[in-house]
C-alpha cells in the first residue's frame, strides 16, 4: 500500500473519531493490517432496517483522495448484491469525473475529496438505504432490482443481520466489538446498543 494513502486515510479516521464527529448511525473501523481498508456497520435505521447491522468495506486506492475508495456491501440489506463488489452510486468510482458544472442537479453528486472516507462511506450508505419507499428510481451496478424484495423479507434481512455477520466476518466484527468496548460513550455505539435491545 501506498504509505501517502496509509497516512491519510489514518489522518482521516483519527479525525472521524474526535467528540465533535460523533455520529449516531454508523460505526467505522480501520484494518490495521492495511490502512486502505476501512468497515462501516450502519445500525439505528428506520422500518424495514430495524434492528439491522449492516457491513460496507470502503478501499482506498493509489490515487484517494483524488479519486474516490471503492465501497462494497457485504451484508444482504435487499438494496444492495452483498459480495463485496463494488457498488455503482453517484458519488462513486464510477462517476468520480462528473462535469463540476452539474453539482446541484438531480443524480449528479459527483465525487469531491472534500468528503474523506467517512463522509464517503456515510453518503453510500444513508443516501440509499434510508429511502425505502423511493427505491425504484434506483439502478445501477450491484443494486438490486428494486422490487425483488418486499418490506417483509428485507425485516428478515434485518433480523438476521448480526448472526449473518458473525458467520461471515467474525475477524471483522470482533475488530467492531473491540470498538464497542473501547469507546461506549459514542453515538453510534449507544445506536447499536439500542438498536440490538428492539430485536
Amino acid at each position: 500500500m501506498d504509505s501517502r494513502v496509509a497516512r491519510i486515510s489514518e489522518q482521516q479516521y483519527r479525525s472521524m473519531m474526535r467528540p465533535d464527529h460523533d455520529q449516531d448511525n454508523m460505526l467505522c473501523v480501520i484494518n490495521e493490517a492495511d490502512a486502505s481498508e476501512w468497515y462501516a456497520l450502519v445500525c439505528g435505521m428506520d422500518d424495514p432496517y430495524v434492528g439491522g447491522e449492516f457491513l460496507f468495506k470502503a478501499k482506498l486506492g493509489e490515487d484517494f483522495p483524488m479519486k474516490p475508495p471503492t465501497i462494497g456491501s457485504l451484508t444482504p440489506n435487499g438494496m444492495f448484491v452483498p459480495d463485496g463488489h463494488s457498488i455503482c452510486l453517484s458519488i462513486g468510482q464510477f462517476h468520480s469525473n462528473v462535469d463540476r458544472s452539474t453539482h446541484g442537479r438531480e443524480y449528479a453528486v459527483g465525487w469531491r475529496p472534500t468528503l474523506g472516507v467517512h463522509g464517503f462511506l456515510r453518503a453510500t450508505t444513508f443516501g440509499v438505504m434510508v429511502d425505502w419507499e423511493n427505491r425504484s428510481r434506483l439502478s445501477g451496478i450491484r443494486i438490486i432490482d428494486y422490487d425483488k424484495h418486499s418490506r417483509e423479507d428485507v425485516r428478515k434481512m434485518s433480523a438476521n443481520s448480526s448472526s449473518y455477520n458473525r458467520k461471515h466476518y467474525a475477524e471483522i466484527m470482533a475488530t467492531f466489538d473491540r470498538f464497542v468496548e473501547e469507546h461506549p460513550d459514542r453515538l453510534a455505539v449507544k445506536t447499536l446498543a439500542a438498536s440490538r435491545a428492539q430485536l
